[in-house]
């Protein structure tokens, strides 16, 4: 065996050699647990209705277009060219949106890695819920 000396010790060769692998400890959300943990089974069904659900609040805009290019020809405070061409209207309604969502998704991108997740979903919980009351809210304009 080589003996090497570093930072004032002797150190022979055998204690620099990396040790094999050790296998890791099972998770506890690990599908071989001898608890039959379950919770696993379920995320993905979870995830998937979450992306349907995040889908169709895309889609909303495009699927009703008739109704929204009705809604935006007769709005009393529709800018002109909205009025003249409904269809500019639609655009006009979803690059806001796009705006809106991008600017979210941004910021909560960037808090995602500064604050703890759970105030993080409840701020957003409570920004949509702030929106839709206050839609409701609006006045009628019909």
């Amino acid at each position: 065996m080589k003996e090497t000396q570093r930072y004032g010790t002797i150190m022979s060769s055998s204690s620099i050699t990396p040790k094999p692998a050790e296998k890791a400890p099972l998770s506890r959300w690990s599908p071989s647990d001898a608890g039959g943990n379950t919770r696993q089974a379920y995320l993905f069904p979870l995830f998937l209705l979450i992306n349907v659900a995040v889908m169709t609040d895309r889609a909303i805009v495009a699927g009703a277009s008739n109704e929204f290019a009705a809604f935006v020809s007769s709005a009393r405070d529709s800018p002109a060219f909205a009025v003249e061409s409904p269809d500019a209207g639609i655009g006009l309604i979803q690059a806001a949106f796009i705006l809106g969502y991008s600017v979210a998704v941004l910021l909560s991108g960037h808090y995602v890695h500064k604050v703890r997740w759970k105030p993080l979903v409840l701020s957003g919980l409570c920004v949509w819920w702030l929106g839709v009351l206050g839609s409701g809210n609006a006045k009628d304009y019909g």
